[in-house]
């Protein structure tokens, strides 16, 4: 029961902030992360990298 009261406290306490994080994202918070990607180029040899992993 307090979990839920803190729960609905901590929502109406940041409403602005979580209405302005929905409109910025588009459709929900759970997709964020779809969206998100980052590909680096590996200094490493793949040799060295097998090495580590033994």
């Amino acid at each position: 029961m307090r979990a839920f009261v803190a729960m609905r406290r901590f929502i109406v306490q940041n409403a602005g902030v979580l209405m302005r994080i929905a409109n910025l994202m588009g459709a929900s918070l759970k997709d964020m992360g779809a969206g998100l990607c980052a590909i680096t180029e590996m200094q490493a040899s793949p040799e060295t990298i097998v090495g580590m992993l033994k």
